[in-house]
C-alpha cells in the first residue's frame, strides 16, 4: 500500500509496519540538493522505538538505505534531479502478536473501517501503524536540513502529558535558543522537572495496563511574509495536511486557537511595529498566519494527541467472522504514550508543508548553478547585511555616547586589529583578505560615522546622573544633548579639544571654564560665573551667563521689586 501527498512535489510512503521495508518515494526534487546523513541518523534517532522506559520496547536501528535519486560528490551526497526512494529495513517484527486480533478489531484503531475497506486487518496495523513515520520522518528530516539552509527552523517539544503542563515557546520566537536545545534533549520538554513528572505519570499508566495522551507545541521561524494562497491554497490546510498523517492526531490550533472565542477584538488583535527595518507584531495571537499567507512572525500550532489504543487491559469487542461480541486483550508491545516519540514527526510534517509551499512559490531552485536563484539569495543576503550594519551603526553611536560622557577616547585602534586578526578564525583561507577588506571598509565608515555623529551640544559636570537636561532639549529643542562628565584632571582636555558647538556649564566649573572662553558677556563678567558657552565660526570660545537672566526674568514676572533689597542664597552660592 502507499499513499501521497503533493502534486508538484509528490511523496509517497509505502509498506506496511510488518512488512520486509518501508519507504518513501518523492518525485520532483531539484538536483544538487545536499544530504547530511550523520543529521538524517540522528534525527530518526529521535523517534525510533526501545530507546528508552516510556516507549516500546521494539527495538530497530531505523537506517535508511538510498535505492535511487542521490549522487556522491566528493565524500558528501546530494541529489541527482531522479525520483528519490530511500527504505529502511523491518528487522524486529513479531506478527505472532496479533493472531487475535485479525478478525477482532481492535478499539479506537483503524481496524475495522481497514476491514471494511479491504477486506483485512494487517498485522500491526499494517499502513495505518505508527511505524509508517519512520519514512515520513525521513522526507521530513531532509527537509529541516534544506529549510535550516534557508533560515527557516522547525522545532516541537511536548507541551502537556495528561493534565500535565510544559512550559509554551515564546509566541513571538525570541527564545530560538531554548528552542534548539529541545533537540538534544532524550525527553524534549522546555522545564526538566515538568519533564520528570510527564515520565512518572507514563510509568504510572503502564503499570495500570493503560496508556495517556497529550500534546505537542511546533513553532516555525525564519518563514519571510506572504508565503501561500487564500482560500484552499493557505498554510493551515497544507500543515494540517501533514500533520494528520501521524497517526493519533485528533486536533490541530494555530496561535491562540480556541481561545481567541472568548476574546474581544481589542484583546486578539496583534499590533504592528517596525524593528530594524522588518514588520512585526507585538504579539503572535494569529500565530504567523493571516489570510492564509505567512505574516512573518513565527507560525506557532499545538498538537493533541490521543491516548495509544493499544493497551493490556480487556475490551470489548466484535468477532467479525461470526458478528459476535466479544472481549480482547491486546499483545504486542506498545508506546504507554506516543507523543514524545511524535515530537520529531511533526517537526517532520511541518517541514514537508512549508517545503511544498516554497516550491509552490517557485522559491526552491535547484543546488546547480542557476542565475536567477542565485540572484534572489544574494538580494536577501544583502538586505540581512544592510539591517546588520544599520544595527551596528545603533550599537556605535551608544559607545560613542558612553565615551563622550566619561571622556574616554572615541576611536579605539587595538578593537580595529583585534576584530580583523579575530576574523581568521571565522572565515575559510580562500574568503579571509577579502572579508578584512570588507571589514576595513567597514570600519572607515564607522570611524567616519562616529566623526559625524559626536555630540554638538551636552551639559559639562562631574557628576550628570541626576540631570534631566537631555530629555528637557530632546522635547524642547528637537536635537540630541548629551552629558559631558569630566573630572577636574580631564577639564583641559575637553576644554581644548572638544568638539561641541555649544555646551551647558553646571558645577563645580561654572568659573573655571572661563580662561578657556575668548570673550564673556557683560553678565557672565558681572558674576564671574559662565554656565552657557558657544563655538564662534572662528573656533573660539563665547561664555555667557543665563542663570542671571532666567532668575530676573523669575522675579519680574512674579512682580516683585528687590530694590534695596536683601537676598538670602541657599546653597554653595554657585549662582
Amino acid at each position: 500500500m502507499a499513499v501521497t501527498f503533493g502534486e508538484k512535489m509528490k511523496i509517497e510512503i509505502y509498506g506496511q509496519s510488518h512488512a520486509a521495508a518501508i519507504g518513501v518515494r518523492i518525485e520532483g526534487l531539484p538536483a544538487g540538493m545536499p544530504i547530511d546523513l550523520e543529521q538524517l541518523q540522528a534525527f530518526l534517532e529521535r523517534r525510533a522505538p526501545g530507546r528508552n522506559a516510556w516507549s516500546t520496547s521494539r527495538k530497530e536501528p531505523d537506517k535508511p538505505v538510498f535505492l535511487s535519486g542521490v549522487k556522491e560528490v566528493g565524500s558528501k551526497l546530494e541529489t541527482d534531479g531522479d525520483v528519490l526512494v530511500a527504505e529502511i529495513r523491518n528487522t524486529n517484527i513479531k506478527p505472532n502478536d496479533y493472531k487475535n486480533t485479525s478478525v477482532v478489531p481492535r478499539p479506537a484503531h483503524a481496524d475495522y473501517p481497514a476491514w471494511v475497506k479491504y477486506g483485512e486487518i494487517a498485522s500491526g496495523g499494517g499502513a495505518f501503524s505508527a511505524r509508517m513515520t519512520a519514512p515520513l520522518c525521513i522526507a521530513g528530516g531532509l527537509c529541516m536540513q534544506w529549510l535550516a539552509d534557508m533560515g527557516i527552523t522547525i522545532r516541537a517539544h511536548i507541551k502537556s502529558i495528561g493534565a500535565i503542563e510544559d512550559v509554551a515557546f515564546d509566541p513571538c520566537g525570541s527564545d530560538d535558543d531554548c528552542q534548539c536545545m529541545i533537540a538534544e534533549k532524550e525527553f524534549p520538554v522546555i522545564d526538566d522537572a515538568c519533564g520528570e513528572a510527564m515520565k512518572a505519570l507514563i510509568a504510572h499508566v503502564k503499570e495500570e495496563g493503560d496508556s495517556i495522551g497529550g500534546s505537542i507545541e511546533c513553532m516555525i521561524t525564519g518563514l519571510e511574509a506572504g508565503i501561500g494562497e487564500p482560500i484552499f491554497g493557505n498554510i493551515e490546510s497544507k500543515i494540517c495536511q501533514a500533520i494528520f498523517a501521524v497517526p493519533a492526531v485528533k486536533g490541530i490550533e494555530f496561535g491562540k486557537g480556541f481561545a481567541v472565542s472568548e476574546m474581544t477584538g481589542s484583546e486578539n488583535n496583534d499590533p504592528y511595529y517596525i524593528e530594524a527595518g522588518n514588520v512585526k507584531t507585538k504579539t503572535n495571537n494569529h500565530g504567523g498566519i493571516l489570510g492564509g499567507l505567512s505574516s512573518g512572525m513565527p507560525i506557532l500550532f499545538r498538537v493533541a494527541m490521543k491516548p495509544t489504543p493499544s493497551i493490556a487491559k480487556e475490551q470489548e469487542s466484535i468477532d467479525l467472522t461470526g458478528m459476535t461480541e466479544t472481549t480482547l486483550q491486546v499483545k504486542g508491545r506498545h508506546d504507554p504514550c506516543i507523543v514524545p516519540r511524535a515530537v520529531p514527526c511533526m517537526e517532520a510534517a511541518a517541514a514537508i508543508a512549508i517545503w511544498y509551499l516554497l516550491m509552490e512559490e517557485d522559491m526552491i531552485h535547484s543546488g546547480e548553478m542557476d542565475l536567477s536563484a542565485c540572484r534572489h539569495e544574494i538580494d536577501q543576503i544583502d538586505r540581512q547585511l544592510a539591517s546588520l550594519l544599520e544595527k551596528r551603526m545603533d550599537v556605535v553611536r551608544n559607545v560613542i555616547r558612553y565615551k563622550e560622557r566619561k571622556g574616554l577616547p572615541v576611536l579605539d585602534s587595538g578593537r580595529e586589529k583585534a576584530l580583523l586578526e579575530g576574523l581568521a578564525g571565522s572565515c575559510r583561507e580562500e574568503t579571509l583578505p577579502y572579508i578584512q577588506e570588507d571589514f576595513k571598509g567597514i570600519m572607515a565608515v564607522s570611524r567616519q560615522f562616529q566623526e559625524d555623529h559626536r555630540l554638538q551640544y551636552g551639559l559639562l559636570g562631574k557628576k550628570l546622573g541626576h540631570s534631566h537636561s537631555p530629555y528637557i532639549h530632546q522635547l524642547l529643542g528637537g536635537y540630541e544633548y548629551g552629558l559631558y562628565e569630566r573630572t577636574e584632571e580631564q577639564l583641559d582636555e575637553f576644554m581644548r579639544n572638544g568638539n561641541f558647538k555649544g555646551i551647558s556649564v553646571t558645577m563645580p566649573y561654572k568659573r573655571d571654564v572661563i580662561p578657556y572662553c575668548s570673550a564673556l558677556s557683560d553678565r557672565a563678567k558681572a558674576c564671574n560665573s559662565v554656565n552657557t558657552i558657544v563655538r564662534l565660526a572662528d573656533g573660539s570660545l563665547y561664555g555667557d551667563n543665563t542663570d542671571y537672566t532666567g532668575f530676573r526674568y523669575t522675579i519680574e514676572q512674579s512682580g516683585i521689586d528687590v530694590t534695596s533689597a536683601k537676598a538670602l542664597v541657599l546653597g554653595s552660592g554657585g549662582v
